[in-house]
């Protein structure tokens, strides 16, 4: 390991917000490393579009930087960008007319950085099939927890909504995904 990268690797999110506002533009670019893939992950799952969880990606990190002033040192930088980034994703739907089926785009080609962490297995196409089958509310809730390590307490934040609700849509969801997953058998043995 490089003396650069152990010095990355060490660097806190609060020293480089201070280091950004201080007029060193370039550590923002660690920030952008640090977050881009799950940030993309979760914008993928949210949109079920590449080519738009691309976009959102940018534009939060975009905002993110131009609001970094904003940013309370307290708070998870992790659950800050989510929040940017979820809230940025219900802007898109809000806006949208149509929906695209996520089976429609699995034949896009995807940025590398998303390819690798979203469509590198059959496994990850079956568990984005299932969380496709669910509602929206139950799915983020999903993502965020089991796929971006998210606590209740920070999807709560995330999503600007109280605990019990992050944990009834986890129950919810995950008890449909049982269903889903008992009805493919079921299936699968006639």
């Amino acid at each position: 390991m490089r003396v650069e990268e152990r010095w990355v690797a060490k660097i806190t999110d609060q020293q480089i917000v201070r280091e950004v506002l201080a007029g060193n533009d370039g550590c923002f670019k660690i920030l952008v490393q640090r977050y881009q893939e799950p940030i993309a992950r979760l914008a993928f799952f949210h949109l079920k579009d590449i080519h738009q969880a691309e976009d959102i990606t940018q534009e939060t990190f975009l905002r993110a930087y131009t609001y970094l002033s904003s940013y309370k040192p307290e708070e998870s930088m992790r659950n800050w960008l989510f929040a940017i980034a979820v809230n940025l994703c219900r802007k898109w739907h809000r806006q949208r007319v149509f929906t695209v089926p996520l089976k429609s785009i699995f034949h896009l080609q995807a940025s590398e950085c998303v390819e690798k962490e979203v469509l590198h297995s059959a496994e990850i196409h079956e568990i984005k099939a299932l969380l496709n089958s669910l509602p929206a509310k139950e799915s983020i809730v999903l993502v965020l927890c089991y796929i971006n390590g998210l606590t209740i307490r920070e999807v709560a934040e995330v999503l600007g909504i109280p605990e019990g609700t992050v944990k009834s849509r986890l129950n919810r969801g995950l008890g449909r995904l049982r269903q889903s997953v008992f009805a493919e058998h079921a299936v699968g043995r006639e």
